[in-house]
Order: structure tokens, then sequence, then C-alpha cells
């Protein structure tokens, strides 16, 4: 089987995240193969991919891609694609996914040359040829439990004739914008890191921190530093061991996610759990829309827990069904009127 991975922009594809900015801050549904007389080489693999239309013998087709265009543009490459994954899943029923590539034709403009690859949201069209990008985003959300998901490239596969949507999901549906992503311009990570969820666990955790450390060491005050500290210890442990897997840690770049890694095995995306404690107790701390993400992906997500992670450390995996096989108690109740 042979694939080839085309990355897109940060921020230019992302559904089920709502926008809680004055203005601005939409996906841009697109991203540049030539720019500033520079190639950006991962992208301008799409041109290998050997489906490709003669959207020329469409006399519709052509006018309605440029319909939307600011500048004087030429569509030079139209693909469509009837087989969608995500992450390695099967959607189901789908219609055909459009992308297509722009060209700035306009020798005046500073643009001139630039190409894009384009893979809007919303567009729609029956002629000679048909597809409906509006229907397949709505059934990857429904593949993918209606979370809020991001999509960090295209994955094809040359045997298959497969368009695999490669996605980080980022939190639940709707999610605010500012909770994903920072609201500034310009390169770099672009992503909030300074957000984290942290439960109260300090009855268990202090205590044996200040048996390792000192009576001082640890307060009230300092201790989500101390337990940033802990994950961050246990996420080096845990890509010591799992290196060669390629593990990703999602929720240093969303600190949302409801997962804290995720790794490609057998071409499906896996999700794995982390629990870190200073104690050798064993336990997990699931908020409630965390156990539904677990229940709804559970045959795709892993468990390890970290014991006495400044000590004699050990890592246990566990498997779904062994986690609701242990004792549970609930740590929080909301009421409302």
């Amino acid at each position: 089987m042979k694939r080839i991975y085309i990355p897109i922009d940060n921020k230019s594809l992302f559904i089920n995240i709502y926008n809680d900015n004055k203005s601005g801050h939409t996906p841009t549904v697109c991203s540049p193969i030539v720019q500033g007389g520079s190639v950006h080489e991962e992208v301008e693999r799409v041109f290998r991919i050997p489906h490709q239309i003669d959207f020329n013998s469409d006399d519709g087709l052509n006018d309605y891609l440029n319909k939307s265009s600011k500048s004087t543009t030429k569509v030079t490459n139209v693909f469509l694609f009837n087989s969608i994954t995500v992450n390695g899943l099967t959607v189901e029923n789908t219609l055909p996914f459009c992308m297509f590539v722009k060209e700035e034709i306009d020798p005046e403009k500073v643009q001139f040359g630039r190409k894009k690859l384009h893979y809007p949201t919303t567009i729609k069209y029956s002629g000679k040829y048909e597809f409906d990008n509006k229907h397949v985003f709505s059934k990857i959300s429904e593949a993918l439990h209606n979370y809020a998901y991001v999509v960090r490239g295209f994955y094809y596969d040359f045997d298959t004739d497969i368009l695999d949507f490669d996605v980080d999901i980022v939190g639940y549906n709707d999610i605010p914008y500012s909770k994903v992503f920072i609201s500034t311009k310009g390169t770099g990570n672009k992503y909030i890191q300074d957000f984290h969820d942290t439960f109260d666990n300090y009855d268990i955790e202090s205590i044996a921190l200040k048996k390792q450390f000192g009576f001082d060491y640890v307060n009230p005050e300092n201790y989500l530093e101390k337990v940033a500290e802990m994950k961050h210890k246990a996420y080096e442990l845990l890509s010591a061991q799992f290196e060669k897997n390629e593990f990703k840690f999602a929720s240093k770049e969303y600190p949302y996610a409801l997962f804290d890694t995720s790794h490609i095995e057998n071409n499906v995306k896996r999700y794995g759990i982390i629990s870190y404690s200073a104690t050798k107790e064993f336990y997990f701390n699931f908020s409630i829309k965390q156990w539904q993400f677990i229940n709804e992906f559970n045959s795709y997500i892993d468990f390890y827990m970290i014991n006495d992670i400044y000590g004699d450390y050990k890592i246990t995996k566990l498997t779904y069904d062994e986690i609701i096989e242990m004792n549970r108690g609930i740590t929080s109740i909301i009421i409302k009127k």
C-alpha cells in the first residue's frame, strides 16, 4: 500500500468550533503551494494524485470554482474523491469531495504566480460532475461523534483511491475558538498552551510529594504548578518508552483535548489517556466530557498509569475493558435550573 501525506496550514480547516471573537478568525480553507517564489514541497504532493477531472469539459464548473475569487485567478487542477475516511475510519454514505488548485494570473499584482490548494467547507455543485463538501464534512462530524476537530492534512492512498482526513479532535462540540487557538497573527505556535484542566487530587498527591521533596515543597497555592511538572515528567517517561511508535502529545497543542496522545497504528489513529501520580495508588480521574469521549471511541483508546513517578516508577497499559471493571466515584455534580 502506497500513501502520500499532504499537510495543510494550521487553522485553515476546522469544524465544530464556535467563533467567540468579535470578527474574523474563520478557517481560510486553503494552503499555499507556490508563494513568493517559494514552493511548499509537501503541499505540492497533491499534483501526484492521479484522480483529477477534466473540469473544462463542464461549462459551469470553472466559473463556479472561480466565483468567490477576489483577484484574477484561474483553476489549474480539480480533484474529486468518492471514498473518504477520517483517521483511518470509513465515512459512510458520502457524496464526492472536491479540492482544487487556483493560480494568480494578473502580472500587475505582487501575488502573480501564487498557487493555492483549496478545500472549501460549503461548496456544492451538480452538472457533468457532482460534489458536496458540506455534506462530506457533516458525515465526518458524525463519524467523530460531532466533536470539534482541526484537519492537519490528507493522506491519499494510490491503491484504494481513498482520501483520509488526518484530524485532531480538540474538544467538545462548539468549544470556543479562544480555548483552542491563540488569537494573534503571524507564524510559529498558534495554539494556547497555558490552559489546563486539573482535578482536585491535592489530598492524594500532596502527602506523597511532601514525603519525597520536603514539607514546604507543595501547598494549595503552587499545587497546579507541581501538577504541571508531574505531567511533563509523565510525558518524558512515556515518550522514552514508546518513541518508536511516534506518539504525538495532543494535549500539548490543545489543552482542552479529551485525550493526551495519539499515534497511527495500521493506518488508524489511536488515542492515549495518561494518569500519573507521586503515590503508589492506581487511579484515573476523568471529566464527564472525557468519559463520554472514552465510551464513544472505546475501541481506539489505550490508558497508561504511571505510579510513583518520582521514585521507582511503573508504567501500566490498560484497555477500555479493564478500565470499566475498576471501582468508580463521582467527583462533581452540576445542577442547573
